[in-house]
């Protein structure tokens, strides 16, 4: 899932401004697959364990002393509409574990990309979208 200019962003209880994009991928993480007999291919495959994956970009226009701290986890809200601002209105929630933050510099801008695992205390799909 792609989120291109989202209309407001929150990670636990801080509002993160100038976010530019959130992307959230969900991959295998045990992966069973099984080869018949009749060819080289796959008559079976299963993904019985996954992970979930987010990242925020955000576009710095200040100095900042406060950043999120790596292996902290929190709420992470983004709500936008879908077909721009005139669209359905929609809230993604996920909770979220703090696995990276970097700075990348440019020559007119700063961006800080803030990693993030989802977590959920019941094994079940951590990330709810709802419009």
């Amino acid at each position: 899932m792609l989120i291109l200019e989202p209309e407001r962003v929150r990670l636990g209880g801080v509002v993160m401004e100038g976010v530019t994009a959130v992307a959230v991928s969900e991959e295998a993480v045990g992966l069973i697959e099984e080869v018949g007999e009749g060819g080289p291919y796959a008559v079976l495959v299963d993904v019985p364990r996954r992970s979930v994956r987010a990242m925020v970009k955000q576009t710095l226009t200040e100095s900042t002393a406060t950043w999120p701290v790596v292996g902290s986890e929190a709420e992470l809200e983004v709500e936008w509409s879908a077909g721009g601002r005139a669209g359905v209105r929609r809230k993604l929630t996920a909770m979220v574990v703090v696995i990276g933050v970097r700075y990348e510099l440019g020559a007119s801008a700063a961006r800080c990309v803030v990693e993030l695992a989802g977590v959920s205390a019941d094994g079940a799909q951590p990330v709810v979208v709802a419009e």
